[in-house]
């Protein structure tokens, strides 16, 4: 991805190394770089709330309006970032003097895009730890939104939404008998909504999450078995089809299923699917034979 234009923030209490960092700006190839220099932790905290860049080169050394020697407990770069990176949309990258593994793994917990020591910086490398940066952080935000629109989507639902994942992914090439032995070891619901959950008697979706596939779906009914069966033969990828079941006070239910597979590379690690209470049906079937 080209960038033509780049808003720059560069956080640094040195006029020498603003320099250097504006002369690399300068050389990155076929880019325009608008950079706005800040020196004192306030200002940059300030700047990052408020203000959007396209990036943000942030200085680890203490940040404060205090001499160096005068400032033993000064803020430093690091501070900021921990401070600021949930709620700032600019990617940061920390630049460091000297090279040190601990704030290296500080940097890298805290969510720095970027870990650079200057003395080694050219300005290839910063053209791609800033491309990176920015992409990366792009890339995490359409992921974000993503997932709250799914949440949304699944938890605002009326129909009955599940999901089962596999503790160890299952080789697609296993026989039906492993297959069917590893979704009982190794199956659990990982999610599902409200109205999944009130189909068991709970109230909450939270109340289910985690619960094991053999507590629900009944190992000694045969129907399981071939429901099983039948879900392997067809790709992982089912319609209507039948489970019997229990809910949470042990009285069994019977449900449809649509459901479908997530297979990657051979492997299964989910299945996901939709669920219509049945019961009742099924009880009145009963009643009438």
């Amino acid at each position: 991805m080209s960038f033509p234009q780049l808003s720059v923030l560069l956080v640094e209490d040195s006029a020498d190394d603003y320099a250097i960092v504006r002369d690399l700006l300068q050389g990155m190839a076929n880019i325009a770089v608008e950079l706005e220099w800040l020196s004192t932790y306030d200002e940059a905290y300030v700047a990052l709330r408020n203000e959007r860049y396209d990036v943000c080169l942030l200085n680890y050394r203490p940040l404060d309006d205090r001499p160096l020697d005068d400032r033993p407990g000064g803020h430093t770069g690091l501070e900021l970032l921990q401070k600021l990176v949930a709620s700032t949309p600019t990617p940061i990258i920390l630049l460091a003097g000297n090279e040190d593994y601990a704030v290296d793994v500080a940097a890298a917990k805290a969510g720095a895009a970027d870990y650079l020591l200057k003395g080694h910086i050219n300005a290839p490398l910063l053209d791609r730890s800033i491309r990176y940066s920015i992409e990366h952080k792009r890339t995490n935000e359409a992921l974000r939104i993503s997932e709250e629109r799914y949440r949304a989507f699944v938890g605002n639902s009326t129909e009955a939404i599940w999901c089962y994942e596999l503790e160890k992914p299952l080789a697609v090439s296993a026989s039906e008998e492993e297959q069917i032995e590893w979704f009982y070891r190794y199956g659990y619901l990982s999610e599902c909504n409200e109205a999944f959950a009130v189909l068991y008697g709970f109230s909450h979706q939270r109340e289910m999450l985690g619960t094991r596939m053999s507590d629900l779906l009944v190992r000694s009914n045969p129907d399981n078995t071939e429901y099983l069966r039948a879900c392997i033969r067809a790709h992982y990828r089912l319609s209507g089809a039948e489970s019997c079941e229990v809910d949470r006070h042990g009285q069994t239910r019977y449900f449809l299923n649509n459901l479908v597979g997530i297979v990657e590379n051979g492997w299964l690690h989910r299945v996901w699917g939709t669920q219509r209470d049945i019961t009742e049906r099924r009880e009145a079937e009963a009643v009438r034979a």
